[in-house]
């Protein structure tokens, strides 16, 4: 009877294991070509993280020029506020002198108006004393009308310059206004960069540690790591052999499993 159903087990291994290595078969070749594609994407990542690290010192580089911008951009925008201040008092202070002036040559050219009506040569000379006194009258006359035309000018440039000074600091507010435009879009710049870098290199680190982790679960499995537990001796009408549906052990896909212990 023992020999019987050894003679029994043989058959059904010999109708079967076709089927089992061919099994087999296909389920090294799929985890041979997966251990491919890992080791592939696992060469790709490492790869592209060799380059981040030989980038470091570009990208330290690249941070350094972006520092030493937006330092510069800053230094001409304290200079630019400096000069607008520094204007502007220079501004007020010839808004004074400019009210001054146009006072005082309104009250000079009223009172040289008031004189010059009874300063005529020959009234001159009629109304005073003597001949003396008519000559520094009129020679007074002459000055003040001289000092008038002086004032003037000096008013006429105080204008000018005053108008001048007020473009420059309109000038200077433009500038200001970019130039902070600009330190704007620097600090910007630099921090997307700083971003970019450490989203790229979380990225590859967490895709190499998966396709790492994949790779060595396949090869435990290739390498018999798999958990088999023998379940006792067989005996008559027991079944020996069953179609597994789905992965299981050492395959991936439905397959023929059986042990035989003697």
């Amino acid at each position: 009877m023992r020999l019987s159903i050894k003679k029994i087990i043989l058959v059904l291994i010999l109708v079967f294991l076709p089927f089992f290595f061919s099994g087999n078969i296909f389920a090294q070749d799929a985890n041979e070509d997966r251990i491919r594609r890992l080791s592939e994407e696992i060469s790709k990542y490492e790869a592209e993280l060799g380059r981040l690290v030989s980038e470091a010192n570009t990208l330290s580089n690249l941070i350094n020029q972006y520092n030493t911008q937006i330092k510069l951009t800053q230094l001409k925008i304290s200079q630019t506020e400096e000069k607008i201040i520094l204007l502007g008092g220079r501004i007020e202070q010839l808004k004074d002198s400019l009210d001054a002036l146009n006072l005082a040559y309104t009250q000079r050219v009223s009172e040289t108006y008031k004189i010059s009506r009874f300063s005529e040569p020959h009234l001159l000379f009629l109304s005073m004393s003597n001949i003396t006194d008519a000559i520094n009258s009129f020679n007074y006359l002459k000055k003040l009308q001289a000092s008038d035309i002086s004032l003037l000018g000096r008013l006429e440039k105080a204008q000018n310059t005053y108008q001048e000074e007020k473009s420059d600091q309109e000038v200077l507010q433009k500038e200001l206004e970019v130039q902070n435009k600009s330190l704007s879009l620097q600090k910007n710049a630099k921090a997307k960069l700083l971003e970019q870098t450490r989203n790229d290199e979380k990225r590859y680190q967490s895709l190499l540690a998966s396709a790492k982790a994949e790779y060595e679960a396949i090869q435990a499995i290739i390498a018999g790591k798999g958990q088999e537990t023998a379940v006792g001796h067989i005996g008559e009408g027991e079944r020996i052999a069953s179609i597994i549906q789905g992965s299981s052990c050492n395959s991936n896909g439905t397959h023929l499993h059986f042990m035989i212990v003697e």
